[in-house]
C-alpha cells in the first residue's frame, strides 16, 4: 500500500485547556516535564525491583506491576483508553474502591486500637499519602465519568489531567521515595557498587 496517507505532525498543541498560544507553550513543557517524571520514576522503579532480589516479594510485585501499568497509560493511544473506560465504566471504579473503603475502615479501626500515641501518628502518617492519591484519582475520575457525557466542560478536562496525569506521576514519589528498601535498591541500581561500600 504505498499510495497510504503519509501525513506528518510537525507540532503539538494542548487544545481545550487554553487558546492562548503563550499558555499552550507553558502547558507544554509542563505536561512535557510531567510526562517525562512519570516514565523515569515507573521504570526506575520497575527496574530496581527486577534487580534487587531482596525485593523480590508480593508486594514489591504488585509496585512493579502497578508501575508498568501506569506507564502502558502514560504510553498509549488515549483514545482506546476512553473507550474502555466507557465500557466498563461503573463495575470497575466502584469495585475496587468499595474494597478499598472496606480496606481503610478496618485499618483506622487497627490503628485507633494501638495504645502509643506515637504509634498512632506513624501508623496514619504512612497511610496518609496512599489516601490522598486514592481520593485524587477516584474523585477526579468519579467527576469526569460517572456524569452524563453531553455535561463534560473545561473543569472535567482539569479533571482527566489530574487523574491521567498527575497520579501516576505521583506514584514513584507516594509508594516509592518513601520506603527505606527502595531507596537502598535505587542506590545499588544507579551507583551500584559504591553505594553498596557505603551501606
Amino acid at each position: 500500500m504505498h499510495g497510504s496517507n503519509q501525513s506528518g505532525v510537525s507540532e503539538f498543541l494542548l487544545l481545550g485547556i487554553s487558546e492562548s498560544p503563550e499558555q499552550q507553550r507553558i502547558l507544554f513543557w509542563m505536561f512535557l516535564s510531567m510526562y517525562l517524571v512519570t516514565v523515569v520514576g515507573n521504570v526506575l522503579i520497575i527496574l530496581a525491583i527486577s534487580f534487587d532480589p531482596r525485593l523480590h516479594t508480593p508486594m514489591y510485585f504488585f509496585l512493579a506491576n502497578l508501575s508498568y501499568v501506569l506507564l502502558r497509560l502514560a504510553c498509549s493511544n488515549t483514545q482506546v483508553n476512553h473507550m474502555v473506560l466507557i465500557a466498563t465504566g461503573c463495575f470497575i471504579f466502584l469495585t475496587p474502591l468499595g474494597f478499598m473503603i472496606m480496606s481503610y475502615v478496618r485499618i483506622v479501626r487497627t490503628i485507633l486500637q494501638i495504645p502509643s500515641v506515637t504509634g498512632k501518628y506513624k501508623a496514619f502518617s504512612t497511610c496518609a499519602s496512599h489516601l490522598a492519591v486514592v481520593s485524587l484519582f477516584y474523585g477526579t475520575l468519579g467527576m469526569v465519568y460517572l456524569q452524563p457525557l453531553q455535561t463534560y466542560s473545561m473543569k472535567d478536562s482539569v479533571a482527566t489531567v489530574m487523574y491521567a496525569v498527575v497520579t501516576p506521576m505521583m506514584n514513584p514519589f507516594i509508594y516509592s521515595l518513601r520506603n527505606k528498601d527502595m531507596h537502598g535498591a535505587l542506590g545499588r541500581l544507579l551507583l551500584g557498587k559504591a553505594f553498596q561500600r557505603l551501606t
